[in-house]
């Protein structure tokens, strides 16, 4: 069950015009599919079509009695039906002189806002985690890709969508068809950049720090504990001075890529449990370390002979936050009713992408596998959950005090101005198919023509087409602004999710 791959060649390529790094449904995608090598063919068909699926698979051995035996289970949801988002684009003879030009032929698909619920149906009976039926119509997944195992256990699951080509060719009385591929990422941004308390879903964590000693306030007099001191303080007694606190933290319940998280902490002393001369707010309290953690869990459901069968894996995205702290200068937290909480996540500028984690405007985190928002389509789901640790040096006291603490998150994807802009012509149509009702020449003119070296010139052959089409494209859209890139940001992910692949199989 391999995600499709990049399949381009001379023989025919598939090329994008303008190159964002990711699509959005319903964007248009305009580019050109191109044939360098040489052809002489009085029909040509050539077609071209947006694929979108969902695909799951499960591999699972077993010891038996006869050694061992493997089942595979899979799911598969197609989101458009073959040809629904497809196009034609041309219809006639193509003859392209060996070591001449190649041949371009413009197109534009759009994508759909959604899946086709009949498309959806005509998949199968595979199990599924949304409900299907009924028309039930559901906005087009982002683009994601897994894979997982544990002992005897492999799955993997994608969402992947790409655009196939196929040049159909009359060669000698028969066909000859060629294909092209090229995956495309496909994202749907969320049209708000989160600002608001609510719309973090922020909410209130709390930890206790018991502290008891002669070294909790910067300006005691005690440099070294006396024997007595020291005997009242390993029996706890009351005698020595204790400061007990709540420490506030405000957690996101949700992250947004590319935005900054918010975490903000704020120390309230219990006025009840703390002595009497501490109560006025003169112990510091130091924030000198800070892990913080992302945690995914990924599943995949699959069909089975008898009942449906999953499997799910957990991931940890570590921040890096642990080397940055000790270098900041002093972080003193704010003590006090009075007091503003203090934003952690503002103070570092901390964001969270797919590739890793920045910080003061410094890469601090690299991920091996990429960080995706939070999700579940119709055979695949991760769910995520935001991991801390806190550590606190309260006043003189040599103890680092840490504070712990966990949530549900749901992780959304970057906000639409953080995806790169498309050119206004990618939002235009391409020049409308052409299909030439003048006959090809005849196979043997043609041949004659090459092994003279002199190529004669047919008003209507495939050169002078393309430049009436580009000439007018060009007069619709004006001039393209990028130049063709064939290797979206999908083919990298992809080589980085293989390498990982066989690290984990080695």
């Amino acid at each position: 069950m391999p995600r499709t791959e990049l399949n381009i060649s001379s023989n025919l390529s598939i090329q994008l015009e303008a190159q964002p790094q990711t699509f959005a449904p319903g964007n248009t995608i305009i580019g050109k599919v191109v044939r360098k090598t040489h052809l002489v063919s009085p029909q040509v068909t050539l077609n071209i079509r947006l694929q979108g699926r969902a695909k799951s698979k499960l591999v699972v051995k077993r010891n038996n009695d006869h050694g061992h035996t493997t089942r595979t289970y899979r799911g598969r949801f197609n989101f458009f039906a073959l040809n629904e988002v497809a196009s034609r684009i041309y219809s006639g003879p193509v003859h392209i002189p060996p070591g001449g030009e190649s041949s371009e032929w413009p197109f534009a698909l759009t994508i759909p806002a959604s899946a086709n619920p009949q498309a959806l149906a005509s998949s199968g009976e595979y199990p599924s985690y949304l409900t299907l039926g009924n028309g039930q119509v559901y906005p087009l997944p982002n683009s994601f890709f897994y894979f997982g195992g544990y002992y005897r256990t492999k799955f993997e699951g994608y969402v992947e969508y790409y655009l196939e080509a196929d040049f159909i060719a009359t060669i000698g009385g028969k066909n000859e068809v060629t294909t092209a591929s090229l995956p495309i990422m496909v994202q749907t941004p969320t049209t708000r950049l989160l600002s608001t308390p609510q719309e973090f879903a922020l909410r209130m964590e709390y930890g206790r720090v018991d502290a008891r000693s002669y070294f909790l306030t910067q300006d005691t007099q005690v440099e070294k504990l006396t024997f007595k001191q020291k005997l009242k303080s390993s029996v706890g007694s009351s005698k020595v001075p204790i400061v007990v606190c709540n420490v506030q933290q405000s957690s996101p319940g949700v992250i947004q890529l590319g935005n900054i998280i918010p975490f903000a902490i704020r120390v309230m002393i219990d006025p009840v449990a703390t002595s009497e001369e501490l109560r006025d707010n003169r112990v510091t309290f130091q924030l000198v370390s800070l892990h913080m953690r992302l945690k995914s869990n990924t599943e995949v459901l699959c069909e089975g002979l008898f009942s449906n069968h999953g499997a799910s894996e957990d991931d940890t995205y570590d921040f890096g936050l642990y080397k940055l702290i000790p270098k900041l200068k002093p972080v003193m937290l704010p003590v006090g009713q009075d007091a503003k909480f203090m934003d952690i996540g503002e103070l570092l500028q901390l964001t969270l992408n797919q590739t890793g984690v920045m910080a003061l405007g410094q890469q601090v985190a690299t991920f091996q596998i990429p960080a995706f928002p939070s999700m579940t389509t119709y055979n695949i789901k991760q769910t995520h959950r935001i991991k801390w640790e806190i550590g606190i040096k309260v006043g003189r006291v040599e103890k680092i005090f840490e504070i712990s603490g966990q949530r549900p998150v749901t992780v959304i994807g970057c906000h639409e101005s953080m995806l790169p802009s498309l050119n206004q012509d990618v939002l235009c149509p391409p020049p409308p198919m052409e299909d030439s009702s003048v006959a090809p020449p005849s196979y043997e003119e043609q041949f004659e023509n090459h092994q003279t070296g002199a190529l004669e010139e047919n008003p209507m052959n495939e050169k002078s087409r393309l430049e009436q089409s580009y000439a007018q494209r060009d007069g619709e859209l004006g001039e393209s602004s990028s130049s063709a890139n064939p290797l979206p940001s999908a083919s990298r992910l992809n080589e980085n999710m293989a390498q990982l692949k066989l690290d984990r199989a080695a």
